[in-house]
């Protein structure tokens, strides 16, 4: 419900964004995520972020960011082959 606008324009300011796995629950999109996921389960904000998205069969934002760039550079890609041929 909320990843659409959390990932609003990706495809522009997602380049920029630090895809370290390792940090991914302190970036702001994940943070975000994060504060409206545990309310909509009823749990303690201490309660475990992987525990949160399990319930709620999420992954990590950043990673459909990542789709989000990779289609959108493929699309882009393939659309400059045509014009070129």
């Amino acid at each position: 419900m909320v990843s659409p606008i959390l990932s609003y324009n990706s495809k522009v300011w997602g380049l920029f964004i630090k895809s370290d796995f390792k940090y991914r629950d302190t970036s702001p999109i994940e943070k975000g995520h994060l504060q409206f996921c545990k309310p909509y389960l009823q749990v303690n904000n201490k309660a475990p972020n992987i525990a949160c998205r399990a319930e709620t069969g999420r992954y990590p934002l950043i990673l459909d960011i990542n789709n989000i760039i990779q289609r959108h550079y493929q699309v882009k890609y393939q659309f400059d082959l045509a014009i070129d041929l």
